[in-house]
C-alpha cells in the first residue's frame, strides 16, 4: 500500500507493486512500479488533504471504496502480466516417471535419497508430502518446510500454531511461514526444492519460477503432478508449456527438473 515500505524499494532500486486509494499514483507513485488504482472509484481525484480528517476515513462513505475494489485477482492479474513479460524460464525435465496417486510417494522417497547428501539444503513447498521429506531432516545439512498453515490439531479441532513446527524440530527440520508464490528464502539458497502440491494451483507456472529463484545453479526441483481433471485447463497448459511438453502425463509423473544453462 502507498506509503513508506513503496519509498525504500525505489531507494534501494527495487520495483515493487503500489496500491493506492485516496491518493494518486500520479502524484505519488513511481514510474518503475505497478501502480494500480480501481477504475470504478467514483472519485477522480485524490482525497489528500481535503479535510483534516481525510487519513481516518472515506469522505463520501462509510467505507472506502476505493481501497475495498482493490481485489486481490485484480492485483494478482496484473502481475502475472508483468511476470509473462519476463525473460523466459529456460527448464529441462533431466527424468520423469509415470507415478498415479498410489505410487508416487514411494518413488518421490527413492529419488530424495539420491538427490541429496549430508551437505544438502533442502527446501519442501507445502505440506504434502511432507512426510516423506521430514525424516531426511537429520540427514541433510538443512531441510525446511514453508507452509501458509503451520497448526496442527490439538485433539479439541483448534488448531495451534505451534506444533507443526515442533514436529518439524524433533525431526531434525524447520518449519516456516511461506507461500509457494512468495518463498521467504534467498536466492540461489537451497540445493534441491521438493513440491508435491502443484496439482489446482492457477498458476503453477509462476510457482516453479518461484522455486527456480531460490535453488542455486545447477540445483533440481523435484515435483509432483497430475493431468486432474478438476485443474483448470488453462493452468495445466501453462506448465506443460514451461516444462516443454504438449500436456501433462495423463495419470500424473514424478519430474526432476533443471534450468538448462
Amino acid at each position: 500500500v502507498e506509503g513508506g515500505v513503496l519509498h525504500l524499494a525505489h531507494f534501494l532500486n527495487g520495483k515493487a507493486v503500489g496500491l493506492f486509494g485516496p491518493t494518486l499514483p500520479e502524484r505519488f507513485g513511481y514510474d518503475e512500479n505497478i501502480n494500480l488504482r480501481s477504475k470504478s472509484v467514483s472519485c477522480p481525484v485524490g482525497c489528500e488533504w481535503l479535510t483534516d480528517s481525510w487519513m481516518r476515513g472515506c469522505l463520501l462513505a462509510d467505507r472506502p471504496k476505493c481501497m475495498e475494489d482493490l481485489r486481490p485477482e485484480f492485483v494478482f492479474g496484473h502481475v502475472s502480466e508483468f511476470i509473462d513479460a519476463q525473460k523466459p524460464l529456460r527448464l529441462a525435465i533431466e527424468r520423469i516417471m509415470a507415478a498415479g496417486r498410489a505410487g508416487w510417494a514411494d518413488a518421490a522417497g527413492g529419488w530424495l535419497e539420491e538427490l541429496t547428501n549430508p551437505a544438502s539444503r533442502v527446501a519442501h513447498i507445502g505440506r504434502t508430502g511432507d512426510e516423506l521429506v521430514l525424516p531426511f531432516g537429520g540427514r541433510v545439512g538443512r531441510i525446511t518446510v514453508y507452509d501458509r498453515d503451520l497448526s496442527l490439531p490439538d485433539g479439541s479441532g483448534q488448531p495451534i500454531n505451534c506444533l507443526y513446527a515442533k514436529e518439524a524440530a524433533e525431526k531434525g527440520a524447520i518449519a516456516e511461514y511461506g507461500d509457494v508464490y512468495n518463498i521467504p528464502a534467498r536466492p540461489d539458497s537451497c540445493d534441491l526444492v521438493s513440491c508435491f502440491g502443484l496439482v489446482g494451483l492457477s498458476r503453477p507456472d509462476l510457482a516453479l519460477r518461484e522455486m527456480f529463484r531460490i535453488v542455486r545453479p545447477g540445483g533440481k526441483v523435484l515435483v509432483y503432478m497430475e493431468n486432474a481433471a478438476g485443474w483448470p485447463a488453462e493452468s495445466r497448459g501453462r506448465l506443460a508449456r514451461m516444462l516443454g511438453l504438449e500436456a501433462l502425463p495423463s495419470g500424473g509423473a514424478l519430474a526432476v527438473v533443471g534450468r538448462e544453462r
